[in-house]
């Protein structure tokens, strides 16, 4: 998880962050950026 990354990428930060990382990660704004392709369209039969 996001800890986990944490303490591999910023092991300083981490041994700061990790008795109260509940509460920290808690707070942490956290942004996704997704992007999707669609190859196909159209509908499908669900009664295979």
């Amino acid at each position: 998880g996001f800890g986990n990354r944490l303490k591999m990428e910023n092991p300083k930060v981490w041994e700061k962050v990790k008795k109260n990382w509940d509460q920290t990660f808690s707070k942490v704004p956290i942004t996704y950026n997704i992007e999707v392709t669609i190859k196909d369209y159209g509908a499908s039969d669900s009664n295979k």
